[in-house]
């Protein structure tokens, strides 16, 4: 392990991709701009004779980056396939998942940022993955499924390993929690409850069930037929009046949205993928829906948050990147 951050590390290992669509969820805390993480691969950009290519190195790592695209570094070597990466609230903490081939099952495990007294939170015959630290930080809130039966469903537990409670119990695929800054509420994606992925919330205990986009991932074809997108990258403001969110319809182009919690004032900002609000609310940070002729990877935006101020930032052509996620100060 290669961890260069202090703090605490919390570490999923999943021997199995997630059922949901890939992604991340969590709210963005409030607090001063730091650094970036995200999930990265390694791309070779030449072959033997200089000639431009594009071959993605597997598996992939933990990186961090300034805000603006720059010093992109190695923070933690992944044992497996990295998926995401969560910035606890006091910003000296991440919650990751990461895919093990090799496992039975899958687990979660904290560790210290210098690579000791590694522990188990939890490790049981299932899948766990897309933990999210609570606020105050005494809870962690995950998606647990079954390979075999199938199905997913959202839970909580102390960092400790203890206290373990089941949030939903939906016949739904509920997953992708994230937790609003006051704590109060946690917002989740789910299919199967009205058609397609949509986005609800609910309180800290599993109550209170509000269902928040109604159709977010339908595609009306001409012929009459209904198609499905995607839904994922559920990601609060930090003041909590929006929740941010990456959905397709079923054409494969991904959008940027955001919506209030009560499902109202839905709109759509940009096209991208994997969104990310910056701790002070200032900004939104994302990746580009395309890669660019010329490029391996799509190149990294950033914008205002009412969709406003689009602009291109550089970053490495020799990393594809795939989650972001802003660290508060």
């Amino acid at each position: 392990m290669k961890i260069r951050k202090p703090g605490v590390v919390l570490i999923v290992f999943s021997s199995a991709a997630i059922i949901l669509a890939p992604g991340v969820a969590s709210g963005t805390f409030p607090g001063d701009n730091g650094l970036v993480v995200v999930i990265g691969e390694e791309i070779k950009t030449e072959d033997e004779e200089g000639n431009r290519t594009c071959e993605f190195s597997s598996p992939t790592d933990i990186y961090t980056m300034q805000p603006d695209g720059s010093e992109v570094d190695v923070f933690h070597d992944a044992q497996g396939y990295a998926q995401s990466a969560k910035w606890a609230s006091d910003g000296e903490s991440l919650a990751v998942s990461i895919v093990d081939d090799d496992a039975q099952g899958a687990g979660v495990f904290a560790i210290a940022a210098d690579g000791s007294d590694l522990r188990t939170v939890i490790d049981e015959e299932a899948d766990e993955a897309n933990p999210a630290w609570s606020p105050n930080g005494r809870r962690i809130a995950y998606e647990r499924g079954w390979r075999r039966r199938g199905g997913t469903n959202v839970w909580t537990i102390k960092p400790d390993g203890t206290d373990r409670k089941q949030l939903t119990s939906h016949r739904a695929e509920d997953g992708m929690p994230a937790w609003a800054p006051d704590g109060k509420r946690i917002a989740f994606a789910s299919s199967r409850r009205g058609g397609g992925y949509d986005i609800y919330t609910m309180n800290r205990r599993g109550a209170d069930t509000d269902r928040v986009t109604k159709n977010a991932t339908l595609q009306r074809r001409p012929n009459g037929k209904k198609r499905w997108g995607g839904l994922t990258t559920l990601s609060w403001s930090p003041d909590g009046r929006w929740i941010l969110f990456e959905a397709n319809k079923g054409d494969g182009a991904a959008n940027v949205y955001k919506v209030r919690p009560d499902g109202s004032n839905k709109k759509r900002l940009h096209e991208g993928r994997y969104p990310t609000w910056s701790p002070d609310g200032s900004k939104i940070l994302f990746l580009g829906d395309v890669t660019p002729s010329g490029r391996c990877t799509p190149e990294l935006y950033e914008m205002d948050p009412n969709g406003a101020g689009v602009k291109k930032l550089t970053t490495r052509n020799d990393v594809g990147m795939y989650h972001l996620d802003w660290q508060p100060r």
